[in-house]
């Protein structure tokens, strides 16, 4: 089949430290991609909580000049972490059931 013919000359090593760069570079990406998203919602909460102009306002207001990048380092490492944890156990069940089941 396709499956065993992908994985049939690599090592299981080898096969594991391909899952956990694949979870790493997933967790990562998505983190990467949603991280500024995420940042502007909370300071246009907050600003809404203190000022009756809304979500334009919470754009306009000086203290948004920061970056939407700042604490990107904690979330980033956590998912890669998680993400490639969670690759590595599905590729090895998923690898152990085609090889015993």
């Amino acid at each position: 089949t396709i499956e065993t013919a992908s994985t049939e000359g690599a090592s299981s090593t080898t096969l594991a430290i391909n899952d956990l760069i694949a979870g790493g570079i997933a967790g990562s990406a998505g983190i990467f991609v949603g991280h500024p998203f995420d940042s502007m919602k909370v300071r246009v909460q907050m600003a809404a909580n203190g000022a009756s102009g809304g979500g334009s306002a919470a754009l306009q207001a000086p203290h948004f000049n920061g970056t939407l990048w700042a604490g990107l380092g904690s979330p980033l490492a956590m998912a890669a972490l998680v993400h490639a944890s969670i690759f590595l156990t599905f590729g090895a069940c998923k690898r152990s059931w085609i090889e015993y089941g």
